[in-house]
């Protein structure tokens, strides 16, 4: 009986290895590092910002550009790309140190590249071209932009037309520190659907009560925008679970989003780190 028994086992284990199955690979966990007005960046088309082998923070041109409200024009045959915002002119070349800021050359320590189709340049040499106000936070890696012209981009007034959350009470008293992106790819018939695990810290300095945290995500797709409710209303009432929050604690947020249309890009996710009241 007991041979019978081994020999049932062997049996089932050789069937178990014949049988095909894939290892779905884990979601890459991706530090936040850019700030834009009171907007942390997590995810920008094609691929988040990051910092390159020289340790400079690498931002896709065009994704970034808009959103500090400048103009982009690519032109593939050049493999230039020329920025406008308030008068002043930027022009960079792919593979290329040298750039042009109104006329003037001048020299990066790192080249721009190209992935899935779209440039990726040092975010000093925005910064420095159009003079933008700047901090590094060294404690956090965040590095923070002011961008008046941000105030005047259309996804950004769509959202803030929008937004009815309670009185603010503060709006960096949460800290993205890193997030996990499962997405499905757009196609004809289909909505773009994910879902998102962002880890946060409690930056305010003190305890944050029940119902007053609001890690606040928006996605913004080629047409569309997504975001919860903080509030409810006649349509949709607010379900999310607020509970409290002790200073300096860390803990994660897990969401679920899904495009307006079909076939779109996701081209945006930016989160406010805020309390409420």
């Amino acid at each position: 009986m007991k041979k019978t028994v081994l020999l049932l086992n062997a049996l089932l284990f050789i069937f178990l290895l014949s049988m095909p199955f894939s290892v779905s690979a884990a979601p890459v966990k991706t530090p936040v590092v850019l700030q834009i007005n009171d907007y942390y960046v997590l995810y920008t088309f094609p691929k988040a910002p990051y910092v390159d082998q020289n340790n400079r923070l690498m931002i896709p041109l065009r994704a970034i550009s808009e959103l500090l409200g400048s103009n982009v024009k690519y032109e593939a045959k050049h493999k230039r790309a020329t920025i406008e915002m308030d008068g002043k002119k930027l022009v960079v070349y792919v593979g290329s140190k040298q750039i042009e800021i109104n006329g003037a050359i001048q020299m990066m320590d790192t080249v721009p590249t190209i992935h899935e189709s779209a440039m990726f340049v040092p975010l000093r040499a925005l910064i420095d071209s159009f003079e933008l106000p700047v901090k590094w936070d060294k404690s956090t890696g965040v590095v923070r932009v002011e961008s008046d012209a941000m105030k005047n981009n259309e996804r950004i007034v769509h959202f803030e037309d929008s937004d009815v959350p309670p009185k603010i009470a503060d709006n960096n008293a949460i800290l993205p520190i890193s997030y996990r992106l499962e997405m499905s790819k757009p196609g004809k018939g289909k909505l773009t659907s994910g879902t998102i695990t962002v880890e946060a810290r409690n930056i305010s300095g003190k305890a944050i009560l029940e119902g007053k945290e609001d890690l606040h995500l928006v996605y913004f797709f080629d047409h569309t925008m997504a975001t919860e409710m903080d509030t409810s209303t006649t349509d949709v009432e607010a379900s999310r679970e607020r509970p409290a929050r002790a200073a300096d604690e860390r803990f994660t947020l897990e969401d679920a989003f899904a495009s307006g249309q079909y076939n779109e890009n996701l081209q945006y996710i930016l989160a406010l780190g805020r309390t409420f009241e």
